[in-house]
């Protein structure tokens, strides 16, 4: 099953939620146009948007590339015999469809909340990218485009599309493409790599003590992220400003939203007065 967590892996790799992550290595963007930017990722990513894009989507999606690499003979990923890999996996492990949609749904669920601590990162990423791509100028249209009622349900809806059912089924479509290739990708990296001398093997102690610098610095860097996240540890007036903005976003969502509903519901009313 190898092939089948790899090409996972890769799938959730190619989906935009990671791209979103890329930081820019440009110069520092012109803070004119920083400013008019800002506004402009306020509307395209508010905060929460890697909860909507993944709560209980992100699962649907691995679910589909699973089901879709378990309806495939194990000669399609070079293994011989035409016994479906599903009936294979059952074999030897009966609880294995109900362990892997466990371990998948596990796993999205402890992943969230991480994509939320970096969301506030991605927020500022995306505003710099933006300021170096677009002009001052094209940024302010962007902005009075989304302050309409067509561009504020394009802003709000642009990034959830991704995690559209049509989405979810074309990158389901691809999940055998992508589970049939991994064996000769996996080939061809091997292939690439054969001029490089083999890895050392290290000494059971060594790779022990290896193992335990590396985990040691993993949860080092980890509690320092953390520790930087968590609002416990900042001042008061950060905390202060923070409960405000949050408060006040929430409160502007849920009024923009109702917004557009009042607003859609009076066009519909309109409109049928119009064919009468």
């Amino acid at each position: 099953m190898k092939f089948i967590l790899i090409a996972a892996s890769a799938l959730f790799v190619i989906t935009p939620l990671s791209a979103q992550t890329a930081a820019p290595t440009e110069l520092p963007a012109d803070p004119a146009r920083l400013s008019a930017a800002a506004p402009v990722i306020d509307k395209l990513w508010p905060l929460g948007t890697y909860r909507r894009m993944m709560d209980g989507t992100m699962s649907k999606m691995m679910d589909a590339v699973l089901d879709a690499a378990m309806g495939m003979k194990a000669s399609d990923i070079g293994k011989g015999g035409d016994e479906l890999i599903g009936e294979s996996a059952m074999k030897a492990d009966p609880h294995f469809r109900e362990r892997m949609k466990i371990s998948m749904d596990t796993m999205m669920g402890e992943i969230i909340p991480l994509m939320e601590k970096i969301e506030p990162k991605v927020r500022e990423s995306l505003t710099t990218i933006y300021a170096r791509k677009y002009s001052a100028a094209q940024l302010k249209d962007m902005s009075a485009f989304f302050a309409t009622p067509t561009g504020a349900i394009y802003a709000r809806e642009s990034m959830l599309v991704y995690m559209d059912p049509e989405m979810i089924k074309a990158m389901q479509a691809f999940a055998p493409e992508m589970v049939s290739a991994m064996p000769a990708i996996v080939k061809k990296v091997e292939a690439a790599t054969a001029h490089l001398p083999p890895l050392p093997k290290p000494k059971a102690d060594e790779d022990e003590a290896s193992d335990s610098a590396v985990e040691a610095a993993e949860a080092a860097m980890s509690a320092a992220a953390d520790a930087a996240y968590d609002s416990a540890n900042w001042s008061q007036e950060d905390q202060a400003t923070r409960e405000k903005l949050n408060a006040d976003y929430v409160a502007a969502s849920e009024k923009l939203y109702s917004f557009d509903e009042e607003a859609a519901a009076r066009a519909k009313a309109k409109m049928n007065e119009k064919k009468k």
